[in-house]
């Protein structure tokens, strides 16, 4: 069932206040920003700037501003301003992104406002104003942020929130996906040994088949997984776009939002990181998104040096993409099962299943995969092979609608098999299921036809009785012989007797018909008392 806007909002403040434990990166912005979209109305009740500015303190080196409200935070003031200067340094000196705007002096200057204030554990938020300048070009919406001074791991915190600042400057139309998971990439990347990410990961990697641009927030609140956070562990996306399309410096995710980048006087989010992404490198998302699916296995213990993310090492077996484990006795052809409803995959989302070959034997592994939306879409397949680091990542080369792989396993070795749908999406599209058929099947072992039982046996003609002589109601008389010449008188008699019978039936319904004034049985018993 689908939550009512004005019950969104409060649904997203219980989410970030008490859902999400103070490690894993409550930042309330997102939850904010959805709310103002879709105008349900908390977002307001923390539009406005904490206090009137009365005690802070300033960067000697940027314009940066840390407001706190009593003289004994002065020196968490100015441990969250160094904080701040270290994210300038690395996101706008190094990395090349545009200061954040200027607020007009809301905050007593035009450096960069932050406040402290309690945020009942939401962590921290960045509270982005309308757009004011119709001229700039843009769509770039001044902030100020608001951090609870005593949040665990507060360094990530700020490393996150000013990135957000630095997005709603470019693009604050773009799409929540890509706004949370680029500010948690910056936390990564400043602070990889930070432990609030890792939970992050483990959320997206649950939900492989989950659309790679979709709202997280949006889909939780629709399916009530409110303690669930795939777009913040959607930072892994960007490493990967960062890592394998980029030069590994953030400088790559930079220039996707400067060209996402759209006028004032355009109301639609076009061009979002999509279609700058198509720019910066002559491809589109769905023709890199098997090449994604099979990296982000490649973590943990499944780490494989010179692939796969840099940060692999510091992952565990919790961080797995999760698959449909499938044991080598059941691959018999069947279809499995609930992929045509909820468990399929959305658009430019993946359904990843698996399985290990006994260590006595290997596998010859057939994978038939289908779709069978309306109309069909178009799939894609790919397989990792082997164990530990030493495995194989395999990207089938065949696209479209109905497609068919075979893969050998050895003795003892996984293979992960993912499909996606490959589809043109936007951005900002709606969730929308692909659903598809899967069959896989161990060429080794007999092959059932997706589980329907063989057709049973005719039964043999009883002793004595010629081929000639049998006769059923769905068998016709044979051709030669008086059996032949009966047929051609036979059957007009049957057809003209079958017509003189309906005649005659049809006249007795009609006087039936006319001796009745009604058709009800009360009406029949008066006209019977009537006659007598």
């Amino acid at each position: 069932m689908k939550t009512p806007a004005w019950l969104t909002g409060a649904v997203l403040v219980a989410l970030v206040s008490a859902a999400v434990p103070a490690g894993a990166r409550p930042c309330a912005t997102m939850a904010l920003e959805n709310s103002r979209r879709t105008q349900a109305l908390p977002w307001l009740a923390v539009q406005d700037r904490p206090y009137e500015p009365n005690l802070f303190v300033d960067s000697a080196s940027y314009p940066l501003r840390v407001h706190y409200s009593a003289e004994a935070a002065a020196v968490r003031a100015g441990e969250v301003l160094d904080l701040l200067e270290q994210a300038w340094t690395a996101q706008v000196v190094g990395m090349g992104f545009s200061p954040p705007p200027s607020d007009d002096g809301r905050g007593g200057s035009d450096a960069y406002d932050v406040y402290f204030a309690g945020l009942a554990g939401a962590g921290a938020v960045t509270v982005a104003d309308d757009d004011e300048d119709d001229a700039d070009g843009r769509v770039s919406r001044p902030s100020h942020m608001q951090i609870d001074p005593n949040v665990n791991e507060i360094e990530a915190f700020v490393a996150h929130e000013f990135q957000h600042a630095l997005q709603f400057g470019i693009d604050g139309r773009e799409s929540l996906m890509f706004f949370e998971a680029g500010a948690v990439f910056q936390e990564f990347s400043a602070y990889p040994e930070t432990i609030g990410y890792k939970q992050n990961i483990e959320d997206f990697q649950s939900v492989p088949a989950l659309s790679i641009f979709s709202n997280g927030i949006a889909w939780a609140i629709e399916q009530g997984e409110f303690g669930l956070l795939p777009e913040y562990g959607a930072g892994l996306f960007i490493h990967y776009l960062d890592e394998v399309h980029g030069d590994g410096d953030g400088t790559f995710i930079r220039r996707l939002w400067d060209g996402s980048v759209q006028g004032d006087e355009v109301m639609a989010n076009e061009p979002d990181w999509m279609d700058a992404f198509a720019a910066e490198t002559g491809r589109t998302v769905p023709d890199i998104l098997l090449d994604f699916a099979t990296w982000r296995t490649l973590v943990g213990p499944k780490a494989v040096p010179g692939d796969g993310p840099v940060i692999a090492d510091e992952l565990n077996a919790e961080h797995f993409l999760r698959t449909r484990a499938l044991a080598p006795a059941s691959l018999n052809g069947a279809l499995l099962a609930g992929l045509a409803d909820d468990a399929a995959p959305y658009a430019l989302g993946c359904f990843a299943f698996s399985t290990t070959a006994p260590a006595a034997r290997g596998l010859d592994v057939l994978v038939d995969v289908r779709s069978i939306a309306e109309p069909p879409r178009r799939l894609g397949l790919a397989f990792v092979t082997g164990q530990g680091a030493d495995t194989t990542r395999t990207l089938h080369d065949q696209r479209g609608p109905d497609l068919s792989l075979a893969v050998a396993v050895g003795p003892a070795e996984q293979v992960t098999f993912v499909t996606c749908d490959l589809s043109d999406a936007d951005a900002d599209d709606e969730l929308v299921l692909s659903p598809i058929e899967v069959r896989v099947t161990d060429a080794n072992r007999p092959v059932t036809d997706a589980g329907v039982p063989e057709p049973e046996p005719s039964p043999e003609p009883e002793p004595g009785v010629g081929d000639d002589m049998m006769c059923g109601c769905q068998q016709a008389l044979p051709d030669g012989g008086p059996f032949g010449q009966a047929k051609k008188v036979l059957f007009p008699l049957m057809l003209l007797g079958g017509l003189v019978t309906l005649i005659i039936r049809g006249r007795r319904a009609s006087r039936r018909k006319k001796s009745y004034r009604g058709g009800s049985d009360a009406d029949q018993a008066k006209q019977k008392l009537a006659e007598g």
